[in-house]
């Protein structure tokens, strides 16, 4: 269980990264009044990878009780 949470712990870090500014992801369409979806991604999937490592923990907290 805990190597899981080590190995979620390391995604989010890697994902908290921001991408270098000459990083080209190819043709992007961008929107006027839209945020860039693109640059979106890695804070969401660490948001999300963070918001797992906080249930198992919170799952694992409860079992130990």
């Amino acid at each position: 269980m805990e190597s899981d949470i080590e190995r979620r712990q390391a995604i989010y870090e890697l994902m908290a990264q921001p991408d270098p500014p000459d990083l080209r992801r190819g043709f992007v369409k961008r929107l006027e009044g839209k945020p860039d979806r693109h640059e979106l991604v890695p804070h969401l999937a660490a948001m999300f990878v963070q918001s797992k490592l906080l249930e198992l923990r919170e799952r694992d907290a409860a079992y130990e009780h």
